[in-house]
């Protein structure tokens, strides 16, 4: 590394430590979408435009703290844009061009480094590198990485900008090494690495954890983590989180990236599985996370699961049938309900009707009730898939009221719920009839 590109790396996240809070301004022309079309996408957030008196649209992108980067997204396309704090900016955005250069043009500050990303080619490692051993692999991500880089800092460019592109380009590459893990893991079911790679990725996020921010770096921090915790041997999802959680908060010291990293891990889990299984994983969460914001949003989460949590009253539906007579889930008291949020619009919904249907002859006469909610607007379309499937159980139509899904915290559907002969939750969000593991829950309440 050259003195002037290490006195880059050493003095900025000092020189940015020290400016105040500021924004970016960006103005986009309007000639590709309207205002409703189009949003930047920044810190995991959308920040849309508005029209102003000019016809032009502009949006003002808040806590631009250090040279860091958003997205221009258009309708369902978009583009990286290269911020630094102040600038001002106006976007020219073209995806139906087939030219790769002309889809995202502009002019105002760094629009030499913005026209540069624009034209630039993918950065991930694209030899063979499935085939080699963890010293061949190492040695040529690391080589083309190198290269890369060398031809970064060819284009004149920004130095800012190529210290921190630069390292956006080599944590790019890198996340090559997720598609390696997977193929080696395919291969091998009980594959274990040597430290070869956890070394060689380890070290270049520990050498270079000042640039943190970046959205690349954080993906790549929390997949190696959550590989190298456990040398790749998932057996039970709890205890693996635990040790990925462990070996962030050992391996790491930038305070705002453990919390992030940690909130990620724990979150998702509590979201996809149960705060009772979850004891310790929360415990580490309060114990480790220092920022009050995420502590304040994952107690509201806890609280939220807790109330559908097992064995606790599940919430009422009370939906039309095909006939318009009004069912309620109180009418199946003494026996388990296993509820399928649905509707025929939704493909994985629609790949589970035969397992359900399968499920239904298997366990006909047995003390359950399959109830199927759909969520179609279009009532008669629900009514002839229902006479074209010949499908069977309680079938009911949400009828516009989304409250029962709502108490269920429901995002997507297929959703799948099953309650015990009480009333009481059994999982808020059970195994799909596709699953094995569903006959093994079903047998343990029939």
């Amino acid at each position: 590394m050259n003195l002037a590109k290490y006195l880059i790396v050493l003095v900025l996240p000092l020189f940015f430590a020290c400016q105040k809070s500021t924004t970016v301004s960006i103005t986009l022309d309007p000639s590709e979408c309207g205002k409703d079309q189009a949003c930047i996408v920044y810190n995991d957030k959308n920040y849309n435009f508005v029209e102003n008196e000019e016809g032009e649209l502009s949006v003002v992108v808040p806590e631009v703290n250090y040279p860091t980067y958003c997205r221009v997204k258009v309708k369902k396309m978009s583009k990286e844009l290269f911020l630094t704090p102040g600038a001002v900016f106006t976007a020219k955005p073209n995806f139906t061009t087939k030219d790769p250069l002309q889809r995202l043009t502009g002019s105002g500050d760094n629009r030499v480094e913005n026209n540069y990303l624009n034209a630039r080619s993918n950065y991930r490692y694209t030899e063979k590198y499935f085939i080699f051993t963890e010293e061949e692999f190492t040695e040529g991500l690391e080589g083309f990485i190198n290269g890369q880089i060398a031809e970064l800092e060819a284009q004149d460019l920004n130095k800012v900008f190529t210290v921190v592109e630069g390292q956006r380009l080599r944590f790019s590459a890198l996340q090559t090494f997720l598609a390696y893990y997977k193929y080696r893991k395919y291969k091998d079911a009980n594959l274990t690495f040597t430290p070869v790679i956890e070394d060689y990725i380890m070290g270049c996020l520990k050498s270079n954890e000042k640039f943190c921010f970046l959205d690349e770096y954080k993906t790549m921090a929390g997949a190696a983590s959550k590989i190298f915790a456990t040398n790749g041997q998932e057996v039970d999802v709890h205890k693996n989180i635990v040790q990925t959680v462990h070996y962030i908060v050992s391996h790491f010291t930038n305070e705002k990236l453990i919390n992030g990293l940690i909130n990620h891990f724990a979150t998702d889990y509590i979201q996809e599985y149960s705060v009772s299984s979850g004891g310790e994983l929360i415990n580490f969460y309060n114990q480790n996370v220092t920022d009050e914001l995420m502590k304040k949003e994952f107690a509201l989460l806890i609280e939220e699961k807790t109330r559908l949590a097992k064995g606790q009253p599940s919430p009422i539906f009370n939906y039309p049938d095909v006939d318009g007579n009004m069912v309620s889930l109180t009418d199946f008291k003494g026996k388990a309900v296993y509820i399928d949020l649905w509707a025929t619009w939704c493909g994985p919904c629609c790949k589970e009707i035969p397992y359900i249907k399968a499920l239904e002859h298997e366990l006909e006469g047995k003390n359950i009730v399959f109830v199927s909610i759909s969520m179609d607007k279009d009532v008669k379309k629900w009514k002839a898939m229902l006479e074209s499937q010949k499908m069977g159980g309680v079938q009911l139509n949400f009828d516009g009221n989304r409250d029962f899904s709502k108490a269920y915290d429901s995002k997507s559907i297929p959703r799948f719920i099953l309650i015990d002969a009480d009333g009481n939750i059994v999982d808020s969000n059970a195994p799909r009839p596709s699953d094995p593991k569903l006959k093994d829950m079903l047998r343990t309440l029939l």
